[in-house]
């Protein structure tokens, strides 16, 4: 579970305003934004190792008993998914049950086999389910995971951010920044933002205000330029931070105020700033 950061470690708020091209502010109060759920999300939509798969437990064992080899293989990951989730809705012995044997189907879907996919995806059901269960071994698992299947694409990125969230609810500051770098070299994807954020964050945790401030902006400006609406979310929450307000524009976009107004395209087909109204 994600730890939300101290009240203590909480840098000053600065209110930015820029003028023009706007219809309307809108307070950053209004914007809410939940680190754990925000995370989930994301992360739900790289992998399908942490969704529900469609068909039920009784149907996937029903299955498993009369499938062999790959066919088995991919039964099996499906049990761990569909346990895993069960988990999640359940509770005291039963989310314990349910645990076991996400764990166990994950270690039996790579047993034997030499594929490092394979082997990747069953770590991971392994690590995920850890990390959800704030177990103490979430750390040396998203470690081992990290250096053992460093070529498994997105599966090795999010045990990146893993590794980030647990440093970040440690308080290990230093940690933290480095786990979160590893995904700063992709502009492009739905957890650049979330991660730059909890950089800045961790840089007030560590007491550097004035990098915690900057960073902030930084990610406030994600949202100045056309943008996916995950990284426009985690830009907001940071402009709300910053206690930036948010701009209605000419072009039906929402920006942080710090932004410059929207281009207009003249009648002569030439680009210009839009005047202020």
């Amino acid at each position: 579970m994600l730890v939300p950061m101290r009240a203590s470690i909480a840098f000053a708020l600065v209110l930015v305003a820029c003028g023009g091209g706007s219809t309307g502010t809108t307070s950053p109060s209004t914007v809410r934004f939940d680190p754990e759920t925000y995370f989930l999300e994301i992360a739900a939509t790289r992998t399908d190792l942490v969704v529900a798969p469609q068909r039920s437990i009784e149907d996937l064992e029903e299955a498993k008993n009369a499938a062999r080899g790959n066919e088995r293989r991919t039964l099996l990951i499906e049990l761990a998914r569909a346990h895993m989730a069960a988990a999640g809705t359940s509770s005291n012995r039963d989310e314990r049950r349910h645990r076991d044997a996400a764990e166990r189907f994950a270690k039996a879907s790579a047993q034997g086999s030499r594929d490092a996919e394979v082997k990747a995806r069953a770590a991971f059901v392994e690590l995920w389910l850890a990390f959800r269960a704030s177990h103490r071994s979430a750390m040396g698992r998203a470690t081992r995971f990290s250096r053992q299947h460093a070529q498994s694409g997105e599966l090795a990125l999010l045990a990146w951010v893993i590794r980030g969230e647990l440093a970040f609810a440690a308080e290990q500051w230093e940690d933290a920044r480095t786990s979160y770098r590893y995904v700063l070299g992709d502009l492009e994807h739905p957890l650049y933002a979330y991660a730059l954020w909890r950089t800045a964050r961790s840089h007030a945790g560590a007491g550097d205000a004035e990098s915690a401030r900057s960073t902030t902006t930084e990610v406030v400006r994600l949202a100045c330029q056309e943008t996916s609406e995950p990284t426009r979310r985690v830009a907001f929450a940071a402009a709300r931070e910053l206690a930036i307000g948010l701009r209605d524009d000419s072009d039906g976009v929402t920006r942080p105020e710090i932004c410059d107004p929207p281009v207009e395209t003249h009648e002569n087909g030439e680009a210009g700033w839009r005047p202020p109204e």
